[in-house]
């Protein structure tokens, strides 16, 4: 569970796994309403929960991810 409250526990939405295997990631974050809230294609990238410098509310968020690898 994702729970952005800095207890130092969860704090980060990230993917775990074997990154080295990685060519290309694409990943985004979208709120309830379908708006995108977070965006990265950096094989480390970690969501701290906040949008556009605000923290967001607790909530239902929906991502996609698209990850291809070094053999395609």
């Amino acid at each position: 569970m994702f729970t952005p409250n800095g207890d130092g526990n969860n704090d980060f939405f990230e993917i775990f796994g074997k990154k080295d295997g990685w060519k290309q990631i694409d990943v985004q974050v979208f709120d309830r309403w379908g708006e995108k809230v977070f965006e990265s294609n950096n094989h480390n990238f970690k969501w701290d929960g906040t949008y556009r410098g605000e923290n967001m509310m607790s909530s239902v968020f929906v991502y996609t991810l698209r990850i291809v690898y070094t053999n395609n």
